[in-house]
C-alpha cells in the first residue's frame, strides 16, 4: 500500500513514490524544517500492519529488526560514494529512514542501452569498489550489490540500499581477510538478487566481504560486456550456472577490454571465496592501477582466433595524438556491402617535438585543439611549448610540421571549407590565418571562453561565444555576432557547433552541467530555423560523408547513420574508437574528421600521481597533499578559518572538512560556480542562473547547508563573484553586459542590496581582491594590451599602480596587507606593497613554478588560496 502525496512523517512531507522493493518503499519528500529534498524509505507492509494472516505479527517484527539494522549499518558509513543517512524516525506504526536524495540514473537503467564505454565503466568500478572498501572497513557487508543499487549521478557513483546488509559485531570485524560471523537470515532463506549472488550465499553458508567481491565482479562484467555474467530461463537454471559454470571472459565479448581488467573481473567471479580477491582494498588498488595506466592499460586482452589489434602509442608525457585513416571511409568501417571484408585500418602516430605537448582545453573553455582539412591533407593543432601555445600545421605530404606565426595563445582551431584558411581564438579575438602564411586577420572580439566554432561553405562561421550562451554566427569577412539558437529553460549552454553539408544546418551540443548523462546532441535546420534533439548522453557531433554522425560518449567515439534530408537518426550507434581525450566539464572531444573519412584524435591522457588533488604549497614550492579532496573539482576556496574548502564539482558546490573525508553538497540543480566565503565563514556567494535568466547571476547560501540559496544580484549578461570586504559588508564581483562586452568591477552592499560601479572603462577590469585592512583593491586590467595586476585605493577612487609587468592574473593578498601574490603563466609571483609616503610595489619575485591546474582567462576562476596564518 502506497502512502498518499502530502502525507507527513514527522517534519517530512511525501511528494512522490520513486521506488519500491522487498525492503520497502522509497519516496521523494521535503524536509519542512530545512526546506530541502530528501528520500524517505518506509518499511514494507506498512502502514498499519493490517495483515490478519497467521505469523503476520512475527513477520512485521522481523522486518522492523532488519529495518533498524539498516539504519545502524548505514549510519556507520560516511563516504562520497555511499548514500548518506540523515535521520531515522517513527510516525505511528510507520518506521522510516531519511536519506540523501540522489538525483541520477541507476546503472540498471543505463545498461538497458548497452555496455558502458570503457573509461566510464572503469571509473564507475573504481568508485563502487571505493565505497565497498569503506563499508567493509566498518564491518558492513552489503549482500545485495547489483546494478539497481548503483546510482550514476553528476558527482559519480552512489551506492544504495544496505537494507539486507550484515553488520558484524565488534568482535566479528575481520582481523584477517577470511572473516566469519553469524548470518542474519534464517536457515534456507535467501536474501538478495540471484543473478549477482555468490555461491556461498546461494548455499546458505557463512558470508563475508568476499561475497560482495563476487557480486562486484558480476556487476563489472555486465558494465563491460553489456550482458549478465550468468543467465538462464529459470531461477533453478540460474542458480546452477552460478554454482557450476564459468562465464565467457569479458574480453571474448568485448575484445577491447584491457587484459588486466579481464583478469580482475574473472578473479572476482571465482567460485571459492579463497580464490577471489581477498579484500576490497586489494581489488581497489588493482582497479586504480588499471585506471592510472591510461592508454597503456587499454591494451586489449588477446582473444582466441583473432589477429592482434593496433595499440595507440604514448608520444609525449600525458598527451598523445593518433591518426586512424579509414581506408574506404566510415561506411566500410561500419557496414561492408555484400559481406565483403572491411578495408584495412591504418594507424600511425603523429610525433610532437621535444618539450611539446598537445594543449587540451580544461574547465570552461571548449573547442577541440585539432582539426583536419576537408580533403584530409592537412592537420592543424595547438601545441604548448615553454608555457606558450601556438598553432602547428602539418601537411601529410611533408615530414615536419610548421608553426603558424602570429598564433601565440591560440585555441580551438578550425579549417575553412576549402582548407586554405584556419580560424582560431586568441587574445579574446576571433581570427583567421592563411595556411600559405602571412599575418592573422581579426574578425571580431569574443569572450575569453569561446566554446567551439565551425566554418560553412557560404562563408558563415558558427560559434558558441561564451558560457551560458547559444550559438551565434558571423561572416568570415568579419562583422557582428548574430544569435542562431536560443536557450530553452533548463539549457545551461549551447556549444561545439558543426556545420552540415550544403548549408542544411548545424549540429550542436546542449550541455546542462554535471556529466555526460546531462549532455545531448541537437540539430538546427537552416530551412526552418527550428531545432530538435538527436541523441541523449552525447556530445561533440561531427558529420561524416558516409552518412554517419560521429559523436563522443564519455571517452568513446561512436557513429550512427544520419539522414541529411530529414535531419534524423536512422539506426543505432556503433563504436569507432575508445580512450579518446574528452573534457568532463564541457564535453569537448579531441577528434576531427575529413570529408573523405580520415579520423584524427588525441588519446586519453594517463592519470598521474597527485593529479586532481589539492595540495599545500610553501613559499619554496614544497608540497604537502591534502587528503580526501580529489576527483573532478575546480575553483577551490579555503575558508577564513582554514578548516574547510569550498569547491565546484561538475557544476555543483561542495564543502569538505580538512583532515576528514566529510563532504557536504550545497547545491542541487543548474550550473553553480565560483564559491566565495564571507569573512565569518557562515555563508558562500556563488554564480548561478536566476529564474527566467539563463546567464549567471549572484546567489548566496548558508555554508552549513541549511535553508535555500537566495538571489542577491541580477542584471547584466554574466556576473561572477570575487571577494568580500574584510568586514563582510560588500561583495566585489565582475560583470559583462554583452556577449562580447567588456568586464567591469562592481560591488554589492549587504545592508541595502544596492550595486555600485568600481571600475568601468573601455577595457576589461576583473578579478577584484580586497586587502585585509580594507583600504586597497587589487584587480586585473588589460588596458596595456594584456592582462596585468594593479592596486588602487578603496573605497575612495585614486591613482592605481601597476604590480605586474609581464602579465598577471588572480591577485591574492597576504594576511598583513603588505604583500600581494599573483599568477604569471605557471608561476606564482610575490610583491611587497608599501603605502607610505605613497602607494608602491616592489619588483616581483617568483616563489615557485608548477603545472598546477588553471583556467586561463575566466574572470571568476580561482586556482589557489592564501592561508591566513602563514601565507602559504
Amino acid at each position: 500500500m502506497s502512502l498518499a502525496t502530502g502525507t507527513r512523517l514527522g517534519p517530512y512531507e511525501l511528494q512522490a513514490l520513486v521506488g519500491s522493493g522487498g525492503m520497502g518503499q522509497v519516496y521523494r519528500a521535503r524536509d519542512t524544517r530545512l526546506d530541502r529534498t530528501v528520500a524517505i524509505k518506509v518499511l514494507a507492509g506498512l502502514p498499519g500492519n493490517r495483515d490478519p494472516s497467521p505469523g503476520a505479527s512475527s513477520r512485521s517484527a522481523r522486518l522492523r529488526e532488519r529495518f533498524d539494522r539498516e539504519a545502524r549499518a548505514v549510519s556507520r558509513l560516511n563516504h562520497p560514494h555511499i548514500c548518506t543517512l540523515h535521520d531515522i524516525g517513527r510516525e505511528g506504526d510507520i518506521d522510516f529512514l531519511v536519506m540523501e536524495y540522489v538525483d541520477g540514473e541507476t546503472l540498471a537503467a543505463q545498461l538497458t542501452r548497452g555496455p558502458l564505454p570503457l573509461a566510464q565503466a572503469i571509473r564507475a568500478a573504481v568508485e563502487t569498489a571505493d565505497a565497498l572498501a569503506r563499508a567493509h572497513a566498518a564491518g558492513v557487508v552489503h549482500r545485495d550489490l547489483k546494478p539497481a543499487n548503483i546510482m550514476l549521478t553528476k558527482a559519480g557513483v552512489k551506492l544504495l540500499d544496505f537494507g539486507i546488509a550484515k553488520v558484524l559485531a565488534a568482535d566479528d570485524v575481520p582481523q584477517s581477510d577470511a572473516s566469519t560471523s553469524v548470518a542474519l537470515t534464517t536457515e534456507g532463506t535467501i536474501l538478495g538478487t540471484i543473478q549477482y549472488m555468490a555461491p556461498e550465499q546461494l548455499e546458505g553458508r557463512t558470508l563475508d566481504a568476499r561475497t560482495d567481491i563476487f557480486a562486484f565482479g558480476a556487476v563489472a562484467y555486465e558494465m563491460i560486456a553489456g550482458r549478465p555474467a550468468f543467465d538462464a530461463d529459470t531461477s533453478a537454471g540460474l542458480i546452477a550456472a552460478i554454482l557450476h559454470s564459468t562465464p565467457p571472459s569479458p574480453a571474448s565479448v568485448q575484445p577491447l577490454t584491457p587484459q588486466a581488467l579481464d583478469r580482475l573481473i574473472m578473479t572476482c567471479l571465482a567460485k571459492a571465496p579463497e580464490d577471489r580477491w581477498q579484500s576490497t582494498l586489494d581489488l581497489l588498488r588493482e582497479l586504480r592501477w588499471i585506471a592510472d595506466r591510461g592508454a597503456d592499460a587499454s591494451s586489449p586482452a588477446p582473444a582466441a582466433g583473432s589477429a592482434p589489434r593496433a595499440r595507440r602509442v604514448t608520444l609525449f608525457t600525458a598527451f598523445l595524438v593518433a591518426g586512424a585513416l579509414l581506408g574506404g571511409g566510415l561506411m566500410r568501417w561500419f557496414d561492408s556491402p555484400g559481406g565483403a571484408p572491411p578495408l584495412p585500418i591504418v594507424r600511425f602516430p603523429i610525433t610532437l617535438g621535444s618539450g611539446e605537448a598537445l594543449e587540451t582545453v580544461d574547465g570552461h573553455s571548449a573547442g577541440p585543439s585539432l582539426d583536419l582539412s576537408p580533403d584530409g591533407s592537412k592537420l592543424v593543432y595547438v601545441v604548448e611549448r615553454n608555457e606558450r601555445t601556438q598553432l602547428m600545421l602539418r601537411s601529410f605530404d611533408r615530414l615536419e610540421p610548421v608553426a603558424l606565426p602570429g598564433t601565440e595563445s591560440a585555441s580551438a582551431p578550425f579549417f575553412s571549407p576549402d582548407g586554405e584558411w584556419v580560424g582560431f581564438i586568441a587574445g579574446e579575438r576571433l581570427k583567421k590565418i592563411s595556411t600559405a602564411g602571412g599575418a592573422p586577420l581579426v574578425l571580431s572580439p569574443v569572450p575569453p571562453v569561446t566554446r567551439g566554432a565551425s566554418w560553412a561553405a557560404d562563408g558563415t562561421i558558427y560559434l558558441s561565444p561564451s558560457f551560458a550562451e547559444s550559438i551565434f554566427r558571423i561572416p568570415d569577412s568579419g562583422g557582428s555576432l548574430t544569435p542562431v539558437t536560443s536557450l530553452d529553460p533548463g539549457d545551461a549552454n549551447h556549444l561545439l557547433p558543426h556545420v552540415l553539408p550544403g548549408g542544411r544546418g548545424i549540429i550542436f551540443t546542449v550541455w546542462n552541467g554535471g556529466s555526460f548523462a546531462d549532455a545531448s546532441l541537437w540539430v538546427w535546420s537552416a530551412a526552418t530555423g527550428t531545432r530538435h534533439k538527436l541523441l541523449e548522453a552525447a556530445t561533440c557531433g561531427r558529420y561524416a560523408s558516409t552518412g554517419h554522425l560521429v559523436f563522443a560518449r564519455d571517452a568513446a567515439l561512436l557513429a550512427v547513420p544520419f539522414d541529411l534530408t530529414t535531419l534524423t537518426i536512422r539506426g543505432s550507434p556503433v563504436p569507432v574508437a575508445d580512450g579518446v581525450e574528452v573534457s568532463a566539464t564541457n564535453g569537448t572531444a579531441q577528434f576531427a574528421l575529413s570529408a573523405g573519412g580520415a579520423l584524427v584524435y588525441a588519446a586519453q591522457a594517463a592519470a598521474t600521481d597527485g593529479a586532481d588533488r589539492l595540495v599545500w604549497v610553501d613559499r619554496n614550492g614544497g608540497e604537502q597533499p591534502i587528503p580526501d579532496i580529489h576527483g573532478d573539482f575546480e575553483a577551490a576556496r579555503l575558508s577564513p578559518d582554514g578548516r574547510r574548502v569550498a569547491f565546484q564539482s561538475l557544476n555543483d558546490l561542495w564543502i569538505n572538512e580538512l583532515g576528514t573525508s566529510a563532504r557536504r553538497r550545497l547545491t542541487f540543480a543548474g550550473v553553480n560556480q565560483f564559491p566565495v566565503w564571507t569573512p565569518d565563514g557562515t555563508r558562500i556567494a556563488f554564480s548561478h542562473p536566476a529564474a527566467g535568466m539563463p546567464t549567471p547571476s549572484l546567489f548566496w547560501t548558508a555554508a552549513d547547508g541549511s535553508g535555500q540559496p537566495e538571489s542577491i544580484v541580477t542584471g547584466g549578461t554574466v556576473n561572477f563573484p570575487s571577494d568580500w570586504s574584510p568586514d563582510g559588508s560588500v561583495l566585489a564581483f565582475s560583470r559583462t553586459s554583452g556577449v562580447v562586452g567588456n568586464w567591469d568591477i562592481l560591488t554589492w552592499a549587504r545592508q541595502d542590496g544596492q550595486t555600485s560601479i568600481v571600475e568601468n572603462s573601455a577595457f576589461n577590469e576583473l578579478q577584484p581582491a580586497f586587502s585585509p585592512d580594507g583600504k586597497w583593491l587589487a584587480y586585473v586590467s588589460d588596458s596595456s594590451g594584456r592582462r596585468e595586476v594593479y592596486v588602487r585605493p578603496y573605497p575612495s577612487p585614486g591613482a592605481r599602480i601597476p604590480v605586474s609587468s609581464d602579465g598577471g592574473e588572480e591577485p591574492r593578498w597576504g594576511p598583513d596587507s603588505k604583500e600581494l601574490f599573483y599568477v604569471q603563466g605557471r608561476s606564482l609571483m610575490r610583491v611587497t606593497i608599501k603605502t607610505t609616503p605613497a602607494l608602491g610595489a616592489s619588483k616581483a619575485e617568483t616563489l615557485f613554478e608548477r603545472r598546477y591546474r588553471r583556467l586561463t582567462g575566466s574572470p571568476g576562476f580561482t586556482s589557489y588560496s592564501v592561508a591566513a596564518a602563514s601565507g602559504s
